[in-house]
């Protein structure tokens, strides 16, 4: 699967514009921004071969936390991005520790 913005002749004038801007000793940052819910709720489960999972959620709607990452590449190119790897990842490891604040699990990933 990939990405419908992502444009191999933007991508090559962004390389061409971030190496004339290294050559003066500067660097480009990105940012990113990713929302939190309050609770987790996997969406995949274990059952024995043939059946299917049930289960319930709750369908109020909680204050979300927003989360601004920076770094160094493109925004047209999720792919290379590494802000979006790094949120996915703080997300799934929020999902097995439910209790834990996000403040601690990202002092964690750090």
């Amino acid at each position: 699967m990939g990405y419908k913005e992502r444009s191999l002749r933007k991508r090559k004038a962004d390389l061409r514009l971030r190496e004339r801007y290294a050559r003066r000793g500067k660097e480009f940052v990105y940012i990113d921004e990713s929302g939190f819910d309050p609770s987790v709720t996997r969406r995949y489960a274990y059952a024995p071969r043939g059946e299917r999972v049930y289960g319930l959620r709750s369908g109020h709607r909680r204050p979300r936390t927003s989360l601004l990452a920076a770094r160094f590449l493109p925004p047209y190119s999720p792919d290379l991005n590494p802000i979006e790897h790094d949120f996915s990842t703080i997300k799934r490891i929020r999902g097995y520790r439910e209790h834990a604040t996000l403040d601690s699990i990202i002092r964690a990933y750090k």
